[in-house]
């Protein structure tokens, strides 16, 4: 292949997300080390360092400098493509919104707002993701392929879009390059039980979960700690003063790391989801994981894991109990099965990718 290649990331902001962005791109790069890229990336990002992907001589990158506020930005982007973006034969879209104008896209999907709430009921239906689904569907005819990670968001976005039916394509990915299979060694606690939720504050994370358990945290017999990934300050005060909750604020890589080596499990109460990485971290650190009663987090971890109504606090202390429970019966987890459908590197990832473009 020759033709010249976009590879578009300026829409990716999540740390979660950035990680693994940053996986692809660079597994992308040495799969298309004698080929012409433009490579498009936020002004500031957690990605890349300034220069970072530049030693490679054959790609250019762009720093997108936004003007107006982000999300009137991403709107004008999407639809006045071609004042912004270099028009290549092809191109890799890594932030969910095709651009208009330009044929032969690859689309990766990871916002699970694209989906419609008549799908979807815990979709957002604000002004904002009302606008991202009209400007998704409006660019559709410029998709070559939409990818996804799971089989329930394949199923949730071709109902949402059906003229979508037979460009969709389920690409799981693995963690992030920076997350390593060394917490092997973990000595766990049995008479208390630490559970890490990395996450950022947006509705659908539903942390207002944690004020409704308060009351039945404290009727638990056995210390719980809950670690999450905000300043004190991004959540109301009322879930910030819970004296069982910790707030970390966001982790480096090496910081996240050391959490799932010490805690216990990792509690997962999302509503919407299109992956959920922290399920796939946790599975390959050989952790348990509580989570939500859905469709996504069933769809990656199976039967291993402890479910429990998100809706529901009382629901998501029993599933405490009753990982403290099998803890104390000696239990061990076994992701064996649920791991199987995960690649096993980004370069298979990439490559998947790449057949999508030469199809």
């Amino acid at each position: 292949m020759n033709k010249q290649l976009m590879i578009h990331a300026t829409n990716i902001s999540g740390l979660g997300a950035c990680q693994v962005v940053k996986s692809l791109i660079t597994s992308l790069i040495k799969q298309f080390k004698d080929q012409k890229i433009e490579l498009y990336l936020p002004l500031k990002d957690s990605m890349f360092e300034p220069g970072e992907p530049g030693e490679l001589d054959s790609i250019k990158v762009h720093r997108l400098k936004r003007f107006l506020p982000n999300s009137l930005s991403r709107v004008s982007e999407s639809i006045l493509s071609p004042l912004y973006f270099k028009k290549t034969e092809r191109s890799i879209i890594l932030g969910d919104l095709p651009l208009r104008g330009f044929d032969n896209q690859v689309v990766l999907v990871h916002q699970p707002n694209l989906i419609s709430p008549k799908i979807n009921p815990y979709s957002g239906r604000n002004i904002k993701y009302r606008i991202a689904r009209w400007i998704f569907k409006s660019n559709l005819k410029f998709v070559k392929h939409i990818v996804v990670q799971t089989g329930v968001m394949k199923e949730q976005i071709i109902a949402s879009y059906p003229e979508l039916t037979d460009r969709v394509t389920i690409i799981p990915q693995p963690a992030p390059v920076w997350f390593n299979r060394r917490m092997i060694n973990r000595k766990l606690q049995e008479d208390s039980i630490t559970l890490f939720y990395p996450a950022n504050n947006y509705p659908h994370k539903n942390f207002k979960i944690f004020e409704a358990m308060n009351d039945f945290v404290n009727q638990i017999e056995f210390p719980v700690q809950v670690i999450v990934t905000l300043n004190s300050t991004e959540i109301s005060p009322s879930i910030a003063k819970l004296n069982w909750l910790k707030c970390v604020g966001r982790l480096t890589p090496e910081e996240c790391l050391k959490q799932y080596e010490q805690v216990t499990a990792l509690f997962f109460p999302s509503l919407l989801e299109s992956y959920g990485l922290p399920l796939v971290e946790a599975m390959i650190a050989g952790l348990p994981i509580i989570c939500s009663d859905l469709p996504y987090a069933r769809w990656l971890s199976e039967e291993q894991a402890i479910y429990f109504d998100p809706l529901s606090a009382k629901s998501a202390c029993e599933a405490i109990e009753e990982l403290h429970r099998r803890m104390a019966d000696k239990w061990q987890v076994n992701w064996k099965q649920a791991l199987a459908k995960i690649p096993n590197s980004w370069d298979e990832v990439a490559n998947k990718f790449i057949d999508l473009l030469c199809q």
